[in-house]
C-alpha cells in the first residue's frame, strides 16, 4: 500500500504541533496573527499524520523534554600563585660613625689661696678693760678646781698709779707670757737633758776660717754636740760662749720691744687691749723700726688658723693659760730636782747641777 503525500494543510498542522511542543521545550511563545489562523485548515487532521511527528497531544504531554545535563564545567586550572620573591630585607644601615666629642678644655682650678694673716683685725678693736668680776667668770670658764684664786690680792692693787683695771691687764698679760715661755722651757729642758743637739757648729766653723777675711774674727770652732756633753741643761748654758749668751738675750729683748710697742688697731694691754696678744713679726718693721721683715710669726707661722672665729680663739686661749700654768710648775720642778731638792717623782732621775740657775753670766 502506498501512502499519499501529505497535503499542505496536514503539513501546516504538523508545523503547529511542533511549534507548540517546542514552546514547551525551549522556544518562546509565538503569537499567531488572525491571517495566519484563517489560513490554517479547520478540518481535523488524521491521527496518522500526527503520529508521524511524534504522537498526539497526550504523547506530547507525556514526553518531557530531556533534562539537559549540566555541562560539566572543567575545573579551571588554578594557577599556582606566583611565588613572591622573598622580600629582600633592607640592608641594616650602619649607624654613622660618631665623631668623637671635642674635649672641652678642663678648666684648671686655681690653687686655693692661703689665708693671709693680717697684722690688724678687719674691724677696729674696741678697748675693753677687765675687772675683778670678769676674773671670777674667767676662772669658771677655765674649769679650774680652785676657782678664782688670788691669795695675796694682786687683782686689787694699783701698779704705778695706772688704776686697778690697768693693773689687771698687766697681770693677765704677764701670766700668759710667762706660761708660753715656761712651755717652751719645759720642752727644751727635756730635749737637752737627753743629749739631743743640732749637728752644726755654734761658733767658728766656715765663717771664721779666713774665707771672709778677718770680718768674723778668728774664734775657735765649737760644736753643739760639745755643749750637749757638758751635763744638765743649766750646765749647758754655762758652757755657752759669752757671745752666744748675748745673742740669746738680745733676741729676747727685741721680741719684748715688738710686743710692747702699740700698733694701729690694737691698744696696749694696759689701755684696754687684748691680754696675750702679740703682733705679727712680718709687719713689725713698719711701726717698730726693726731693720728688715721677718718671714715667720711666733704664733701660727704657717697661717693655718687665720680664719678662726673669736669664740674659738677665746676657748683656745683658756686652754693655753691652763697649760702655761702647769708648765711653770714643771720647769721649776726640773730645776729644783737638778739642784738636789726633793721633788716627788723626779728625785734621782735628773743630772745634778752645782751652779746658780739665776746667775746667767756666773760661769
Amino acid at each position: 500500500r502506498h501512502r499519499r503525500p501529505p497535503t499542505s494543510s496536514a503539513m501546516l498542522a504538523a508545523v503547529a504541533s511542533l511549534s507548540s511542543s517546542f514552546v514547551h521545550v525551549a522556544l518562546p511563545p509565538v503569537r499567531v496573527s488572525a491571517a495566519m489562523s484563517s489560513a490554517l485548515p479547520s478540518a481535523p487532521v488524521a491521527r496518522a499524520d500526527i503520529a508521524m511527528f511524534g504522537g498526539g497531544p497526550k504523547a506530547a504531554a507525556k514526553k518531557k523534554p530531556p533534562a539537559k545535563k549540566p555541562v560539566a564545567k572543567k575545573p579551571v586550572a588554578k594557577k599556582a600563585p606566583a611565588k613572591k620573591a622573598p622580600a629582600k630585607k633592607p640592608a641594616a644601615k650602619k649607624p654613622p660613625a660618631k665623631k668623637p666629642a671635642a674635649k672641652k678644655p678642663v678648666a684648671r682650678k686655681a690653687a686655693p689661696k692661703k689665708p693671709v694673716v693680717k697684722s690688724t683685725p678687719a674691724r677696729p678693736f674696741k678697748p675693753a678693760f677687765e675687772t675683778q668680776g670678769s676674773l671670777v667668770l674667767l676662772a669658771e670658764q677655765q674649769n679650774t678646781a680652785l676657782g678664782f684664786w688670788d691669795p695675796i690680792g694682786l687683782a686689787q692693787q694699783d701698779f704705778w698709779g695706772q688704776g686697778n683695771e690697768a693693773t689687771i691687764g698687766f697681770l693677765r698679760h704677764a701670766e700668759i707670757k710667762h706660761g708660753r715661755v715656761a712651755m717652751a722651757g719645759f720642752v727644751g729642758y727635756c730635749v737637752q737633758a737627753n743629749g739631743i743637739s743640732w749637728p752644726w757648729a755654734i761658733s767658728g766653723g766656715p765663717l771664721t776660717d779666713g774665707r771672709f777675711g778677718d770680718f768674723f774674727g778668728s774664734s775657735p770652732t765649737v760644736m753643739f754636740s760639745e755643749i750637749a756633753a757638758a751635763g744638765s741643761p743649766p750646765a749647758q748654758w754655762d758652757a755657752l760662749p759669752t757671745a752666744a749668751k748675748a745673742q740669746i738675750l738680745l733676741t729676747i729683748a727685741i721680741l719684748e720691744f715688738v710686743g710692747e710697742t702699740e700698733q694701729p688697731g690694737m691698744p696696749h694691754y694696759m689701755r684696754g687691749g687684748k691680754p696675750g696678744y702679740y703682733p705679727s713679726l712680718k709687719d713689725a718693721y713698719k711701726y717698730t723700726g726693726v731693720p728688715h721683715p721677718v718671714p715667720l710669726d711666733l704664733y701660727d707661722p704657717f697661717g693655718l688658723f687665720g680664719e678662726m672665729d673669736e669664740e674659738t680663739k677665746a676657748r683656745r686661749l683658756n686652754m693655753e693659760i691652763n697649760n702655761g700654768r702647769l708648765a711653770m710648775f714643771g720647769i721649776f720642778s726640773l730645776i729644783s730636782a737638778a739642784k738636789g731638792l726633793e721633788v716627788p717623782g723626779l728625785t734621782g732621775l735628773l743630772q745634778s747641777y752645782d751652779g746658780e740657775p739665776m746667775a746667767y753670766f756666773s760661769a
